[in-house]
């Protein structure tokens, strides 16, 4: 079960990726950007305290970073705390002159590689300082990497601020950008050192929540959901829904793929249209399988119904980002979108 969801979000997340070099921004007005741009690790490490014992925030894993010891820190600083934080632990990392500068620490152990790393080992004081640190810098979305931004954060934006959005989380990564304006904005946050060319960047660095955020503001903007579209999504229809969609449950995985037609508007339809079609496929924990496959037919609003052998009845109600399964004994419940399908 787990191999299957993993391959899910890395099918999701490269599906995202792929929007990184189509088109050029309108507009990539985001936050201020500041003066210096921290773009190798030895800007990070310069005139650091290089002595065994040293901590930049000593209590970061115990006490909340208070507001004087913010703003007595450098951006390279804050982004070395940051850091800090992850080598508590042991994660190891790819800028050399970094890893040389924890390797120097007594307490440091660095055993886990950066692609590998778990960020759920943070805890709740770790994870607010963290976003404390990063809110001190200029992120479009700060902390998408530790957490899920909301509809209401994606929404706000524009549809040029979305995918600087995307971009961010991508650039957070190190990785470089073909668009010379995407990297001319990326040179100028301190926090950012691109050192990964497109071409070798890996989507498995991406944790489930930098997966989650980039598949939600992939699809506020294909279905036009973003400051001053005045799309039908925002006004609450979801027309277009087509993607892949996962529900885990203790004893089994159900994916659930939707396909819609495109000779109609999905938003126009009237009650008994059928729209698309479907695939139900379940994995089961002692290995076995099963599949179903019909059509959905369009109810009213967001509500549909499924038909087809062993589908007939079954309720399919759209939400932003996910699919509630009802009227059936073993499929119900809430599915989690992990793929768009673009016409």
């Amino acid at each position: 079960m787990m191999r299957k969801k993993w391959m899910s979000k890395m099918m999701a997340a490269g599906l995202a990726a792929c929007m990184l070099t189509v088109g050029g921004p309108a507009d990539i007005s985001g936050p201020a950007a500041v003066q210096a741009a921290i773009t190798d690790g030895n800007v990070l490490v310069e005139g650091l305290d290089r002595s065994p014992d040293y901590y930049i925030v000593p209590n970061s894993d115990s006490a909340e970073i208070s507001s004087d010891t913010l703003s007595n820190l450098s951006d390279s600083e804050r982004q070395m705390a940051i850091n800090e934080i992850y080598a508590r632990h042991g994660r190891k990392f790819v800028i050399s002159q970094v890893q040389d500068y924890f390797n120097e620490k007594s307490w440091y152990l660095g055993t886990v590689e950066a692609n590998s790393f778990d960020v759920n080992v943070f805890n709740s004081i770790e994870e607010k300082n963290i976003e404390k640190l990063q809110g001190k810098l200029s992120y479009i979305l700060p902390g998408s990497d530790l957490r899920y931004v909301t509809d209401a954060e994606v929404s706000a934006l524009t549809k040029e601020q979305q995918q600087l959005a995307i971009n961010e989380i991508y650039a957070r990564r190190g990785r470089k950008f073909d668009m010379q304006e995407y990297q001319d904005y990326f040179n100028k946050q301190s926090w950012y050192y691109g050192t990964i060319a497109p071409a070798d960047f890996d989507e498995n660095v991406f944790n489930e929540y930098e997966n989650a955020n980039i598949s939600k503001l992939s699809n506020a903007m294909n279905s036009g959901n973003y400051a001053g579209s005045g799309s039908s999504s925002a006004s609450g229809v979801y027309s277009d829904f087509a993607g892949e969609y996962h529900l885990y449950t203790d004893s089994k995985e159900v994916v659930m793929q939707i396909s819609l037609y495109t000779d109609f508007s999905i938003t126009d339809a009237g009650e008994g249209t059928e729209c698309g079609t479907v695939t139900m496929i379940v994995y089961y924990m002692n290995g076995s399988m099963g599949k179903m496959s019909g059509t959905i037919v369009k109810s009213d609003g967001n509500n549909y119904t499924l038909s087809g052998k062993g589908m007939n009845g079954i309720t399919v109600t759209v939400g932003q980002d996910n699919v509630t399964v009802g009227n059936s004994k073993s499929i119900n419940g809430t599915y989690e979108k992990t793929e768009s399908y673009y016409s």
